[in-house]
């Protein structure tokens, strides 16, 4: 059965790598990155955040940025459902990192694709054991379109520069003390400051991880008046790397975008958010779903997240179309009940399918007996 899996693996690389109906040269972010987690796993608790780490590079204390980090993972721990807590009484949390300089570097991101396409060949295996089969999904794609060798789009242009290594970990330990959930990746960068890309490389570690599906992430409505300037300010010319696709997205650069089809503009700051964090893309075309490595399903995606909008509470979606220069958002709105129902029903809808798709044994998935998305869906923002 085992072999009869890694034959199926190769068949279905091969019959992505055949096509690809865009020529895309605008990969998502992907680091190097690993997961190990200690028994059963984890369950949504009270957690305690600590940092500590250093930069060569940068002289000084790190009192301040290690601050910062601490508030970040603190962040998107909380929305995933995890409430912070300083009394000690539920888990640990300790983020460590280390930065250096790296010298000169003019190669692709190997590493990290590789190592996606490893988590890919786990699922397949029933060795993972995710949550976020939306992003495992997302960064197979990805991965098979920037890895040396696999495809027409290996060659992306890539410029010699000064670069930094950053390597961080991040850990999980129960009121014993034991570890019960370990996330490492490195990456390299130009900027000598692990702070400025940390925030894309944990949402990729923490997105195996459970979540309550019921929060809603608290967003501040945009002024009318001031529409034009923040999209101005914050969405044009800007790239936005999201987990849940294998390429950039970006806005329209005509300012009259955002008052025509943004037809909630009040929602602008949580479509930005949305397109920062959201875990799975729905693919427009239903009858694709079966075959979710296929680069011409991605074509067109819709992705909805729950939010907190100043007092009212709120499901806004994100409409995006693939084009030779990654996802251009198309549209974006509160859904109103049916929409709200609809997007609902083929979010479950998707989710099974991918659980469907992974599932290749007789037995289920690896000692558990449990499947990349089984336990509590992953929220889509």
């Amino acid at each position: 059965m085992r072999a009869a899996c890694y034959i199926l693996l190769f068949l279905l690389l091969a019959l992505l790598l055949s096509s690809c109906s865009h020529d895309v040269n605008t990969p998502g972010w992907r680091p190097w990155f690993r997961v190990h987690e200690a028994g059963k796993g984890l369950v949504l608790d009270k957690i305690t955040v600590r940092v500590s780490g250093d930069c060569a590079p940068l002289p000084g204390s790190r009192e301040l940025v290690n601050h910062e980090l601490e508030h970040l993972v603190g962040e998107l721990l909380v929305r995933r459902g995890f409430e912070r807590d300083s009394s000690g009484s539920g888990y640990q949390v300790e983020l460590v990192y280390h930065s250096s300089a790296a010298g000169s570097y003019t190669s692709l991101d190997a590493a990290g694709s590789q190592s996606a396409l490893r988590l890919v060949t786990d699922a397949v295996k029933g060795v993972a054991d995710l949550y976020g089969g939306g992003i495992l999904t997302a960064t197979a794609v990805r991965a098979l379109q920037v890895v040396p060798g696999t495809g027409k789009h290996s060659s992306v242009p890539a410029s010699q520069s000064l670069l930094f290594a950053h390597v961080a970990t991040l850990e999980f330990r129960d009121t014993t003390g034991a570890l019960v959930w370990q996330g490492s990746c490195n990456w390299l960068s130009s900027s000598a400051e692990i702070a400025d890309l940390l925030p894309r490389n944990l949402k990729l570690l923490l997105s195996g991880l459970p979540c309550d599906t019921s929060h809603y992430t608290p967003v501040r409505r945009v002024r009318a008046d001031r529409l034009a300037t923040y999209y101005n300010l914050i969405c044009v010319g800007r790239a936005f790397y999201c987990p849940a696709l294998p390429h950039i997205v970006r806005f329209p650069r005509e300012s009259a975008f955002a008052k025509e089809e943004l037809k909630s503009p009040v929602a602008l700051e949580a479509i930005v958010d949305l397109l920062e964090h959201a875990e799975f893309a729905i693919p427009a075309n239903d009858e694709g779903w079966g075959r979710p490595l296929t680069p011409e399903l991605w074509n067109d995606v819709r992705m909805g997240g729950r939010y907190l909008l100043g007092n009212e509470r709120v499901l806004v979606l994100v409409d995006l179309k693939l084009d030779s220069n990654g996802y251009l958002v198309t549209r974006g709105f509160i859904a109103d009940k049916d929409q709200a129902a609809r997007f609902e029903e083929r979010l479950a809808r998707w989710q099974n399918s991918l659980e469907i798709w992974y599932d290749n044994y007789e037995d289920g998935f690896g000692v558990n007996q449990k499947g990349p998305l089984s336990g509590t869906l992953v929220p889509v923002g």
